[in-house]
């Protein structure tokens, strides 16, 4: 094989995802016998799926020390949650552990050689991905407080077979592998084969295909960055006006950019085109969304927003002025002043603090006004409506905090009053 610590980024030390495998124990021995650029070693993840997880683990243990590299056994808790595969929860588990163990600036290898690569080309191709997926697993890309590497992605699964025979090395096998579930297992072993047979030379071909798409996926991943901060508002929405205005598919990078830097996920193409026909393109004065698990898209003065999921509103509960309530939308506080805000004197018996009701109205100097319209013509957001505080005496809204008070229940000049004020939480991308 090829050197391989000089396709690595640089980085202040070196860790092999070691499984025990053929795989990792040819990258192990590749690494582990070149000259030493950076120290090494290997990081075991311990499912406890198998019985013969603990053999593994001492075989992985007698494998490095006899490359005299240190080899750290990580114990991991690998059991489905909610409707996780086995797989599935055994994948998250492991990159949980091996992220959670690296060492800052410390690159992260793994096995991953081309069969693998054309497998995840072809699932990807089947499930419809667009060239984010095409482009397959990535050579590099950053990881926890470090890097994953994957400096086998041109070798195949043959040649490294071949590595560790010569090399002497013993390896384990895992019986998973050769089930013909899932997916992948049933590409490996019944598809891939047949196409190679038929092209010897199918698993280079792919994997310089997905080359060739990650070089245009990474172009495009650039122009929808740049696309996401020049449609990015003051307030952290993005420009409607000039989002449609985008060809329909720049429109959806942009707003794929905008929910991975807010750090919510991506919506699906589905979601994607009611986002931008149901949120972006609606009327002024509508209130459109459109929910996804994990995220939410919301519009306001002439912005999309895209926002986490936000608590529901609380029960109306009692409040004295001079405490601020915490509440799970923001802080709502009370200043003492003269001749401003609600009078001390009208706040008296029974002060509660609720969100507001349907059709409820407070006093107002032309008669009793909406609390909904009070909010729009304040320039709330849509998405707080629901959980500005509206104080109440004895079942009687006097005040919509820091938006209005009824006539009835103001400060007059040279007379106690409290100022109001709502804090809404920060939230990514939220007003």
């Amino acid at each position: 094989m090829r050197p391989l610590r000089e396709a690595l980024p640089a980085g202040r030390g070196i860790a092999v995802a070691f499984s025990g495998g053929g795989d990792s124990t040819a990258l192990l021995h590749a690494l582990a016998t070149e000259a030493p650029a950076a120290p090494l070693r290997a990081l075991h993840v311990h499912h406890g799926l198998q019985p013969e997880a603990d053999a593994w683990a001492d075989h992985c243990r007698r494998i490095a020390a006899d490359l005299g590299v240190p080899c750290e056994v990580l114990t991991v808790d690998a059991r489905p949650r909610g409707r996780e595969s086995p797989e599935e929860a055994a994948r998250r588990a492991r990159y949980a552990a091996l992220t959670a163990a690296l060492h800052p600036g410390e690159v992260l290898t793994t096995g991953h050689h081309a069969d693998d690569q054309a497998e995840t080309v072809l699932l990807q191709l089947l499930r419809g991905a667009g060239a984010r997926g095409l482009a397959g697993m990535p050579a590099v890309r950053p990881l926890g407080a470090g890097w994953l590497a994957r400096p086998l992605l041109e070798a195949t699964a043959a040649e490294l077979r071949e590595h560790v025979v010569a090399a002497g090395l013993p390896w384990v096998e895992d019986p998973s592998n050769a089930a013909p579930d899932p997916e992948r297992n049933f590409l490996r072993h019944e598809i891939l084969p047949r196409l190679i047979q038929r092209r010897p030379g199918t698993l280079g071909a792919m994997g310089r295909s997905a080359r060739l798409v990650a070089s245009a996926a990474e172009a495009e991943a650039e122009r929808a960055e740049a696309d996401r901060r020049a449609l990015e508002t003051s307030a952290g929405g993005l420009a409607v006006a000039d989002l449609l205005r985008l060809p329909r598919e720049r429109a959806g990078a942009a707003l794929h950019r905008a929910a991975t830097a807010r750090g919510l996920p991506v919506p699906d193409a589905n979601r994607t085109d009611r986002i931008l026909t149901e949120v972006a393109a609606a009327r002024a004065d509508a209130d459109p969304r459109v929910v996804w698990p994990g995220a939410q898209a919301r519009r306001h003065r002439g912005a999309l927003f895209l926002l986490p999921p936000l608590p529901e509103p609380p029960p109306e509960r009692p409040w004295q002025p001079g405490e601020p309530l915490d509440l799970p939308a923001g802080r709502l506080t009370a200043e003492r002043t003269m001749g401003e805000g609600v009078a001390a004197s009208a706040l008296t018996g029974t002060i509660t603090v609720g969100p507001p009701v349907p059709g409820e109205r407070l006093p107002g100097p032309g008669g009793r006004q909406r609390i909904s319209e009070l909010l729009r013509a304040a320039g709330i957001a849509p998405w707080w409506r629901s959980h500005w505080p509206v104080i109440r005496v004895g079942g009687e809204a006097v005040a919509l905090a820091g938006i209005a008070v009824a006539p009835t229940s103001a400060a007059a000049p040279g007379e106690t009053g409290w100022h109001l004020a709502f804090r809404p939480r920060v939230i990514p991308g939220g007003v």
